[in-house]
């Protein structure tokens, strides 16, 4: 049986598009820094330790991080966090063994003078940076109960260790299988998480929808990049047989970008001139359009599924360009007459689309309610948090954490100094482009250049408030005056 759950779980990380980089948790200085954690609770520099941030290298604490005054607190009482550090110090791999199916791992670690809540995820990073190789960092138990719903293997977990077992022993349950996949890059499990959440609300689209979903959001926030690898790995579940590097070219899936020149023609197809170079001569005949085309694959093989991604899907006039598609899309398999060719059209049940769109560019309304109903709409928010995804082989966890909490606070300037909606937030990708402007040698940087800074500001970040989210605005007398004490405190708040 484990066999057949690791060979299950590498038909799907084969196609996972991340590769990530082994952390500095899988190394024997992890236990030496807890140890050093443990030395500093008695002394002034805990509160400098790389502990009391939310982001490390062993892992990204969200919600539920320490507050400002337990923080203060545990520096004057260590008690609490000292006997529970005791504890998994005592530990060695062999008898953690023996310990695993118990859930008393916590028990020093309680509600009491110091801390206000039991902070599990905190508790979870400790135990997966003493022993990187026996736990996942995926440190919520929520997740990590979801991520073994996701590669259906919850019901062989619940067979050994009981259906109430802890975070511990799902922990390391997971980690097990995934040291046989992947050992040379240590864990990935966060990662593989939130790519098979994503995936299964898209697949859900398919299977219970119209088979039609649109990816929405501000810019940068990996709509087209998300909507790739998830229609990659829905083909590569139907066809495991096939290279990763063939999907993209397979019939089972093509990609177009509307744009405002983009036409019905286009699209589902119409009179197009040919010319003949021999007799100099220009005839005309009906040709199919990209949808025309997938839909024609799609009724020889209706046992597979076939996508087409359209990117920027609201770019061009949609009512214009889908015509009578209207109704084909939503009653599906059901032949329709097309305007300009005598012959019927379909489309099969077997086509799924995925468009992706800036709603910013143009807002949703762009799509009248005839054809809003036919799709699906998932919104994709900004998540800053990516960053210690996008950045890490350039700098270091705490220099991350600092960055991101500069883009926060820009986001939030946006809303507020340039009087901007809240949803005009700036994507997690242009402020990533940052590393296009480091230079990076033997070692991570700690702290980001001014100059890093000021090309991705302009570069990047200003042309797209000035350009898409203020328009006429910025000419404003107070506006230049407000993005320039914003651009100012962006660059100089880093260090």
């Amino acid at each position: 049986m484990e066999k057949t759950i690791i060979n299950k779980i590498k038909s799907l990380v084969d196609i996972y598009q991340y590769t990530p980089q082994a952390k500095p948790a899988h190394k024997e200085e992890w236990r030496k820094s807890i140890e050093e954690l443990k030395r500093s609770l008695d002394s002034n520099s805990f509160k400098d330790s790389k502990w009391l941030i939310k982001g490390n290298e062993v892992g990204s604490i969200g919600q539920g991080w320490l507050s400002k005054e337990e923080i203060a607190n545990l520096s004057t009482n260590k008690k609490a966090f000292t006997e529970f550090l005791n504890i998994w110090l005592g530990f060695s791999k062999e008898t953690l063994n023996t310990e695993i199916k118990k859930d008393s791992f916590d028990e020093a670690f309680k509600k009491g003078e110091v801390f206000q809540n039991r902070h599990p995820a905190l508790l979870h990073r400790i135990a997966y940076a003493l022993f990187p190789d026996m736990f996942c960092n995926t440190l919520t138990d929520g997740s990590l109960n979801d991520l073994l719903e996701l590669l259906s293997i919850k019901e062989e977990f619940d067979n050994q260790y009981g259906k109430g077992a802890s975070w511990y022993a799902k922990s390391y349950y997971l980690r097990g299988i995934l040291n046989e996949l992947k050992a040379d890059i240590g864990d990935y499990s966060w990662h593989l998480y939130d790519w098979l959440k994503n995936r299964r609300d898209l697949k859900d689209a398919f299977t219970n929808g119209n088979k039609a979903i649109i990816l929405y959001g501000v810019p940068g926030t990996g709509k087209t990049y998300m909507a790739q690898n998830t229609i990659k790995a829905l083909i590569h579940e139907e066809h495991p047989e096939m290279k990763t590097e063939d999907i993209e070219h397979s019939k089972y899936y093509n990609v177009v970008q509307f744009h405002p020149n983009y036409t019905y023609e286009d699209f589902i197809g119409g009179i197009s001139p040919v010319l003949d170079k021999t007799a100099h001569n220009i005839s005309y005949e009906y040709k199919d359009g990209v949808f025309s085309e997938i839909c024609k694959k799609a009724l020889e093989d209706k046992n597979k599924n076939f996508y087409l991604l359209i990117d920027e899907i609201n770019r061009a006039d949609l009512s214009a360009v889908f015509g009578e598609l209207l109704y084909a899309l939503e009653y599906r398999d059901k032949p329709i007459h097309l305007g300009n060719s005598e012959e019927t059209f379909v489309v099969p049940s077997n086509v799924c689309i995925i468009g992706t769109m800036n709603n910013l560019d143009k807002s949703l309304v762009n799509f009248d309610l005839a054809l809003r109903r036919r799709f699906r709409f998932k919104k994709l928010e900004v998540n800053l948090n990516s960053l210690y995804d996008i950045l890490p082989a350039i700098y270091t966890p705490e220099t991350i954490e600092r960055y991101i909490t500069v883009c926060s606070q820009l986001n939030s300037a946006l809303a507020k100094g340039l009087k901007l909606d809240a949803e005009y937030q700036i994507g997690q990708a242009y402020f990533g482009k940052i590393k296009e402007f480091e230079s990076v040698k033997d070692k991570k940087i700690s702290a980001i250049s001014k100059r890093a800074l000021q090309k991705v500001w302009e570069f990047y970040i200003e042309p797209l408030i000035t350009e898409e989210y203020l328009g006429v605005q910025a000419i404003y007398t107070e506006v230049p005056k407000t993005l320039t004490q914003e651009k100012n405190k962006f660059i100089d708040q880093i260090e």
